[in-house]
């Protein structure tokens, strides 16, 4: 096709007006609409219009520049009437034919009927309507160049339609060099007769018998006129210009997305800070939370004691000397137990203040999140969202801290060595007293009444002293073992303090999920902008090879 580097410049500037535009709707820049105004007149096809009189030529200058048999040709006139020739899909006036082939590339071409057939007073009374046309070819035959009925067509058109308006001597192949130069001279004075100025002649042969057809002078015009004009340069170069503002544009709005994407990555940071502070404020103000839990500790030292004291009774010794007693395995046991249930307890009633101090700030952060990066978080924080998970996990942290509290206060040594060494005292005490019960029975069976009376004496001040040395040993065991397991409330507090911290940081773990996917999705956004910014440079590349294609 005539002017092809022209017209592949011109689609591939489309081509990258067209990507540049699906960039910027990815860079959420306003909708522009493709063509512009300039890419929009570089794509309306050219209309060239060809007028003669009959067997001019004018339909075998149509297939020799489309390269296929279009337009019916015959030594008779054939065409009857106005046939418009078009790519595209345009509005065609009252009594023209159309003919829509793609293979017409970015050429309209009409074809008139003779100018010297029946059809002539139609074809004068439409001059301004062809002079509508991008290129009018007025044709003559190489025969007779000074035919009347073209010359006063030609005299007929405006002095803008001159502008646009060449004269062509067809089937010139008939005529010799010296011919067509001397036509040439004599049209150029019709020219000057007819219409006060010289119009561009050029010499074809669109139908030689043998050889390819005689176009270059034609071609030649018709890149310079189309392809190579100052207006068509200004065109192009305002598409090019107008593309280039584009890409500018994405730049920009590349480079503002790039910072925007990090000042919410320092927002979101700030965030993280605004969590772990957080955190660390409610671990900081565990130890009055844990007072109370020290109360408690103290107050399961009082009742175990309260039983210690009970089994320590003169009932309770005088079981454990004749059948055994395992105090310090039971004691303990029960005092695990009851530990136990008042950690549960607390640790159920720390989680919903933890949860709730949670859901507050997130209830904060959520809105400024929305308002300062255009993502909408989850209603509710994680923690929430997996409550019961997280509920199970805060206790198993909190309930770790009870085995080393209950192993590291060794209940059972406390009570076991204090009350064996007691029970062999008052053993051998007991010991004594049946021994000289037994022998006050003797004596008494043997009629000793002195011996009886002192026996007796002596087995009444064993039993008193007996009685008062249960009680008194009792007070000193239970003294001395309350002392030392009060004395643990220290490691207590110490072991629950730091698995308590360990289970209000998992549970802020957990919370911090909810800004991980929010940052998830600004890495997300991220890892789209490299990409565009290749993108970019793709198409400033093409756009500057476009340039110097044009160029």
């Amino acid at each position: 096709m005539w002017g092809e580097r022209f017209y592949r410049t011109r689609d591939r500037l489309l081509d990258c007006r067209c990507r540049i535009e699906s960039l910027a709707a990815d860079v959420d820049l306003p909708a522009r609409p493709v063509p512009e105004e300039a890419l929009a007149e570089l794509l309306r096809p050219q209309r060239v219009v060809l007028i003669g009189e009959v067997n001019a030529g004018k339909s075998s200058i149509i297939n020799a520049m489309v390269g296929e048999e279009i337009a019916p040709v015959s030594p008779l006139p054939t065409t009857k009437g106005t046939i418009l020739y078009t790519p595209v899909s345009s509005e065609v006036p009252a009594g023209w034919t159309v003919c829509r082939r793609a293979l017409f590339g970015a050429v309209e071409w009409i074809d008139t009927p003779g100018l010297n057939g029946p059809a002539r007073e139609e074809l004068f009374s439409q001059v301004d309507r062809f002079s509508e046309g991008d290129l009018i070819l007025i044709v003559f035959p190489s025969e007779n160049t000074w035919t009347a009925a073209t010359w006063d067509f030609v005299s007929e058109l405006s002095d803008e339609t001159l502008e646009r308006t060449t004269l062509v001597i067809q089937r010139s192949d008939r005529k010799s060099s010296e011919d067509i130069r001397v036509i040439r001279g004599h049209m150029r004075e019709l020219c000057t007769k007819k219409v006060g100025r010289e119009l561009p002649i050029l010499a074809v042969a669109a139908n030689p018998p043998k050889e390819e057809p005689y176009l270059f002078e034609l071609k030649k015009h018709f890149e310079d006129r189309f392809c190579h004009s100052m207006m068509r340069r200004h065109l192009m170069d305002r598409g090019f210009h107008e593309a280039l503002r584009r890409l500018r544009e994405i730049e920009e709005g590349l480079d503002r997305q790039g910072r925007q994407m990090a000042d919410d990555g320092w927002f979101l940071s700030g965030l993280e800070e605004e969590s772990a502070e957080l955190c660390d404020l409610l671990i900081k103000h565990s130890d009055k939370i844990l007072a109370g839990e020290r109360a408690v500790y103290l107050e399961e030292i009082s009742r175990l004691m309260d039983r210690v004291s009970r089994r320590l009774g003169v009932l309770g010794t005088l079981r454990s000397l004749l059948f055994g007693d395992a105090l310090g395995s039971v004691m303990e046991v029960r005092f695990a137990e009851r530990l136990k249930a008042n950690v549960e307890a607390f640790s159920k009633r720390d989680f919903e203040r933890i949860a709730g101090e949670c859901e507050g700030h997130w209830a904060e952060v959520r809105p400024r999140v929305m308002e300062r990066m255009n993502i909408e978080p989850n209603r509710s924080s994680t923690v929430t969202e997996f409550r019961e998970t997280i509920e199970e996990r805060f206790s198993a942290h909190v309930d770790r801290s009870l085995p080393g509290v209950v192993s590291s206060l060794r209940i059972r040594s406390s009570l076991d060595g204090p009350i064996r060494s007691r029970g062999d005292r008052l053993k051998a005490w007991l010991v004594f007293l049946l021994c000289s019960t037994i022998a006050m029975g003797l004596c008494g069976a043997f009629g000793i009444h002195p011996a009886t009376e002192i026996l007796a004496a002596l087995v009444a001040l064993l039993t008193v002293g007996w009685v008062m040395a249960v009680w008194v040993s009792r007070r000193r065991v239970v003294r001395q073992v309350g002392e030392r397991l009060s004395d643990g409330v220290g490691r207590f507090h110490e072991q629950l303090a730091e698995r308590h911290a360990e289970a209000i940081r998992e549970v802020f773990e957990m919370y911090g999920r909810g800004l991980i996917g929010v940052r998830r999705r600004l890495a997300d956004r991220q890892a789209k902008l490299a990409p565009r910014s290749e993108v970019w440079n793709l198409l400033h590349l093409e756009l500057r090879a476009v340039e110097q294609d044009g160029g």
